[in-house]
């Protein structure tokens, strides 16, 4: 091997270690400017020593003498994808396209065809003769063609996957409007997933032909790789639509939500989570039915997502389903013992129910998963007082306080709890600084007139 096939060799494995479709340096000589090629040399080197900054800066200053430098745009998204720039990434590399890059299928690509070439293999695959039909009349090798010549070759995964990230830096700045563009560009650029629906209508008649205890051949491996790669796909689809209506609930705009969590659903129906977000949605509209039949269908497809469970109990709770709701949280605490929302709507629908013990069980461990949760510890004075326990009630309401200094209610519940155990000035000091509420102000009011006339009797004896 001669030293000049020896350099082009080792810059293509080179390349091909980072994913960049790199020419030789002889060839892109007569192609671009010196200076641009050195610059793109230069950039190219401290990108395969992951100088990821640097090398930026010079491809850039390749691209900038060269616009047309398709090779050095590439090298140039894929250096700004490494720093977390992906919109910078998805510019130059569909500027890249513009110029005519060339690159062999990318790894999932090249992962789809491979198997389905396997599992296609006619040696191997002896079955699928008699399912000829079941392809449409479309002969196996040109099905495979056909998908070697979809845009799974081209660069539109990568250009999807920068754009999808794009988009959740976006969401994670809250600039929700700038996140939905990038996601919706992330779909449009990522292949459509038709092709799975063709493999699984193809391949359900010979699959139903093995007998059980069979031999497994060695298609079915192969036919079964391409298939999780294509649900891994699909998935992730249903993930980026999911994300758009969540974008769009941060922004108050539920009507343009449910669509994209609806084709979320259509797309991977068992993706728990827009479920859950449509239900939430039909829940704040008062459509109970559509909400609890959402929640459930959460809870069917994942029983582990404990929002599902109190999302389903507070739909009951609103139509005074209070036994109900007791139940729906009972098992969200199962799955999740340590979910502190649930343990805290568990206690408050016991108090409720005036099932004070269970009641206080609950919200001690509630208090114990999150201290600082002031809401836990005032369901927990409550608790305390209905079993006629004021001194714990008294702390319980006082560590509320401590979280939250003017949670009026609290201030009741200590007030009540002074009052209960004779400490008349301080239930006065509570309740008169909890009439400051209006919503508690009539309540306040009376007890203090309870114990002015409690302390005029007492007087008078």
């Amino acid at each position: 091997m001669t030293l000049s096939r020896f350099t082009r060799t080792r810059a293509r494995v080179l390349a091909g270690a980072l994913g960049i479709a790199a020419l030789t340096w002889a060839a892109e000589a007569s192609a671009q400017p010196d200076e641009a090629v050195e610059r793109y040399r230069a950039g190219y080197g401290l990108l395969m020593k992951r100088d990821f900054r640097n090398a930026a800066i010079e491809l850039e200053a390749a691209a900038a003498i060269d616009s047309t430098y398709d090779v050095a745009l590439y090298a140039l998204s894929r250096a700004h994808g490494f720093l977390g720039n992906y919109i910078k990434a998805a510019d130059a590399l569909r500027a890249a396209l513009r110029h005519g890059l060339q690159k062999p299928p990318d790894r999932a690509a090249r992962s789809y065809v491979d198997s389905l070439r396997k599992a296609l293999q006619p040696q191997a695959f002896n079955p699928l003769s008699n399912y000829r039909g079941m392809m449409g009349g479309m002969h196996h090798r040109s099905w495979i063609d056909s998908l070697r010549a979809s845009r799974y070759q081209s660069y539109a995964v990568g250009l999807a996957d920068f754009y999808y990230r794009g988009g959740l830096v976006s969401r994670q700045q809250r600039r929700f409007g700038e996140a939905i563009h990038h996601l919706e560009l992330s779909l449009r650029n990522r292949p459509s997933d038709a092709w799975l629906d063709s493999l699984d209508a193809a391949f359900s008649g010979p699959l139903r032909l093995l007998r059980e205890g069979e031999p497994r051949p060695a298609w079915i491996d192969s036919l079964e790789t391409a298939r999780e790669l294509g649900i891994r796909h699909r998935r992730h689809r249903a993930q980026t639509y999911y994300t758009i209506g969540q974008c769009h609930l941060s922004l108050r705009q539920p009507d343009a939500a449910v669509p994209a969590l609806r084709q979320a659903i259509a797309v991977y129906p068992s993706y728990p989570w827009p479920y859950v977000s449509l239900g939430r949605i039909h829940r704040q509209r008062g459509e109970s039915r559509q909400a609890a039949e959402m929640f459930q269908k959460a809870i069917a497809v994942d029983g582990s997502i404990v929002q599902a469970y109190s999302g389903l109990a507070r739909v009951r709770l609103a139509s005074q389903d209070l036994e109900g709701a007791v139940k729906t949280l009972e098992k969200a605490v199962a799955v999740d013992p340590e979910y502190a929302e649930g343990l805290v709507m568990l206690g408050t629908t016991l108090n409720h129910l005036q099932r004070y013990d269970s009641a206080v069980t609950a919200l001690k461990k509630a208090v114990e998963v999150d201290a600082k949760k002031a809401e836990a510890h005032f369901r927990l004075a409550e608790a305390y007082f209905g079993t006629g326990q004021s001194r714990q009630a008294v702390q319980a309401a006082r560590a509320a306080l401590r979280q939250r200094k003017d949670f009026y209610a609290a201030m009741v519940v200590l007030a009540d709890a002074h009052a209960d155990l004779g400490e008349i000035d301080s239930a006065r000091r509570w309740y008169g600084e909890a009439s400051k509420d209006s919503r508690q102000r009539d309540y306040c009011n009376h007890k203090l007139q309870e114990l002015d006339a409690l302390e005029e009797e007492t007087e008078g004896r």
